[in-house]
């Protein structure tokens, strides 16, 4: 907190205008050893092993989502893919994101739902046809879950989307 303190104030300084070539060259070489140094405190050297290897595998894990955004995955895929347990799975996700792989992976997905919906729907395209395209079946719900993450229904999404 201190450290990040004066790197504030390193950093201010270094902004401001009214200083000379001399005394800004110095304030840059104080800002860069403060950034380092307070890098050097944060950074990943820092870690435990076991974080590491749990924050690789939500990488893995979320990059594979990313890249296949319609794709519907189990939990046992994810499992193979990030050669993990179930187990490994889960804990890895708490630690790192602190929500479960299924939670996460519905979260994604009514993401996926709402700029769909946000773009407009189609001539003929329902609600429930979008949601149904990302893997939410049952209706009821896949409104509850929309509203408690966005506040809204989905088809306020829309409406608010042609005003």
């Amino acid at each position: 907190s201190h450290k990040l303190n004066q790197l504030r104030h390193v950093l201010n300084d270094v902004i401001s205008p009214a200083q000379s070539d001399i005394s800004r060259r110095i304030q840059e070489d104080n800002l860069m050893m403060a950034m380092l140094e307070v890098l050097q405190k944060n950074g990943p050297s820092n870690e435990k092993p076991s974080f590491s290897k749990r924050r690789a595998v939500v990488e893995k894990v979320t990059a594979y989502l990313d890249a296949n955004p319609s794709k519907h995955v189990t939990i046992t895929e994810l499992c193979d893919l990030a050669h993990v347990s179930r187990r490994t799975l889960q804990y890895s996700f708490e630690d790192v994101l602190d929500i479960s792989p299924v939670k996460f992976i519905r979260m994604a997905r009514l993401n996926a739902v709402r700029r769909r919906l946000l773009q407009g729907l189609q001539e003929d395209e329902t609600i429930a046809m979008v949601a149904q395209h990302w893997g939410f079946t049952h209706a009821g719900q896949f409104t509850h879950d929309y509203t408690e993450l966005f506040g809204e229904n989905p088809s306020i999404t829309i409406s608010r989307r042609h005003n």
